[in-house]
């Protein structure tokens, strides 16, 4: 593909990596591409299935890498999230993607209520995922342009954020777990809509 290899010893990737448990290997990328809201529905214009993540205030790495990954494995069509208070789209999160950061659209906005005023506007359904709703995921139906909402791994969705929402879903929980980590959230949510969306294809 064109890439430069160069071998060093074990000491040098230390000091590239840092604290970083880099297993023999670091790779350097130019960075992620961050597209804009309104640049990506422009490119999406012509598609009625659409998928989307919002995440408001995921700001651990590891978290963030772990959604790219689930997100590109459920086939989301794009990741929004704000320029502040969002886990930066470095090394940590790359490596917990597995490389999904470049497998996903990363759409980055300055200011997320209007970015979901914007997403309404373009024909989006919001859902905000809240373990206080009444209402569960559970055979919530993947067609057309669906958004789903997320908040911070201890605050969940700011409440200003949560009043753009058209609905709020909830994960069912029988046991004594109040809540899930928002990634494994995240994951369980996706692949219910994976689900639904495979069981309805067979009805039909």
């Amino acid at each position: 593909n064109g890439s430069v290899i160069m071998y060093v010893d074990r000491r040098s990737l230390d000091r590239m990596s840092g604290a970083a448990n880099h297993q023999g290997v670091i790779l350097r990328t130019s960075p992620v591409e961050r597209l804009t809201l309104p640049g990506w529905i422009k490119k999406t214009k012509q598609t009625s299935n659409l998928l989307v993540l919002v995440l408001d205030g995921v700001q651990d790495p590891g978290n963030l890498g772990a959604i790219f990954r689930s997100a590109a494995a459920a086939r989301v069509d794009g990741i929004v999230f704000p320029k502040k208070g969002t886990a930066p789209l470095g090394s940590t999160a790359m490596k917990t993607s597995a490389g999904a950061l470049t497998a996903v659209d990363a759409i980055q906005v300055t200011n997320l209520r209007a970015a979901l005023s914007e997403l309404k506007k373009d024909g989006f359904f919001v859902l905000g995922l809240s373990e206080k709703a009444e209402k569960s995921i559970i055979n919530t139906e993947r067609r057309g342009r669906l958004a789903i909402v997320v908040g911070s791994e201890d605050k969940g969705i700011r409440p200003v954020n949560r009043k753009e929402c058209d609905d709020l879903i909830s994960i069912p929980m029988t046991g004594p777990a109040g809540s899930l980590n928002v990634s494994a959230a995240v994951a369980v949510v996706l692949y219910e809509l994976v689900r639904f969306q495979i069981t309805a294809g067979h009805e039909e």
